[in-house]
């Protein structure tokens, strides 16, 4: 796989395991943001997606300000209060970065994150979290395994028509697109569980592609250079994709919402969608 490409690896196992930024390389559009460090395969390969590693970092220092923006680098301890996930994350092709949306939201106690994802860290060893990842994308594939010519939503369909895309690639068991308003935008969602073992796709670890993002016209291969695909999920992980109306940008992003979810955990993420507003691009 193309170098540019490489975003993250395994962003479910990245959530449930450690809150890591895991397999991060900077993409075009990112070029200048400092990243995390790549992990080895074999990290990869045996990360447990139920498993949960409490960070040791230090917790980030109470922001004076009503919202604080996350740094980059590997995901921290959080105080409880206000965030944001400013425009330049995964996905955001450079020339959109003075226009697209920030995103902000409310974290309970024992969460963690970076200036591209928040998600429950503290409070379990032994079960699956929820998070909150923040990525870009604009269009799917004819195949996320085999092939990965680029396949773009009808024109006009908007966001509902940009996550039929994505639920009905194969390899993806997806529910029905669901419409949604979160932070006074509407828009939608749709919940799927990855059904493709990835190892059987490309080199065995980055060759299942979920989504993309380049500037139009979107072409095949149009990721090396401008956007960046996001690779590495694993087979039944299950996750929920979210595509809203921000005054005439599509802000898209995920949460990891694992089958096994207690209800104390689905209910702080619900907490966390409901806090979300939008701002003006930072």
């Amino acid at each position: 796989m193309h170098a540019p490409g490489r975003a993250l690896i395994a962003a479910t196992a990245v959530l449930a395991v450690t809150l890591a930024c895991t397999g991060c390389t900077p993409t075009a559009s990112n070029a200048g943001i400092p990243q995390s460090p790549t992990p080895t395969a074999t990290a990869v390969a045996t990360a447990a997606p139920t498993a949960t590693v409490v960070p040791t970092a230090s917790p980030v220092a109470a922001s004076t300000a009503t919202t604080g923006v996350l740094s980059e680098g590997e995901p921290r301890p959080l105080t409880p209060g206000r965030y944001a996930i400013t425009s330049r994350h995964f996905g955001v092709p450079a020339p959109l970065e003075d226009t697209y949306p920030t995103l902000s939201f409310t974290v309970p106690a024992g969460w963690s994150g970076n200036s591209t994802l928040v998600g429950k860290t503290a409070g379990s060893t032994d079960r699956a979290l929820p998070g909150l990842w923040a990525w870009n994308f604009d269009h799917g594939y004819k195949n996320p395994c085999t092939d990965h010519t680029p396949v773009v939503p009808a024109a006009g369909s908007g966001a509902a028509g940009l996550l039929r895309v994505i639920a009905g690639q194969p390899g993806i068991s997806a529910g029905r697109v669901t419409d949604v308003t979160v932070g006074g935008h509407v828009g939608a969602y749709v919940e799927y569980t990855v059904t493709t073992d990835r190892t059987t796709c490309g080199n065995g670890q980055d060759g299942l592609w979920i989504w993309g993002a380049c500037p139009p016209p979107v072409k095949t291969g149009c990721e090396a250079v401008t956007g960046g695909a996001r690779y590495g999920a694993n087979k039944n992980d299950r996750e929920r994709a979210y595509a809203i109306d921000v005054d005439g940008t599509t802000y898209t992003f995920f949460t990891v919402r694992p089958a096994d979810l207690v209800a104390a955990d689905r209910a702080e993420l619900q907490q966390v969608l409901d806090s979300i507003e939008f701002e003006p691009a930072s």
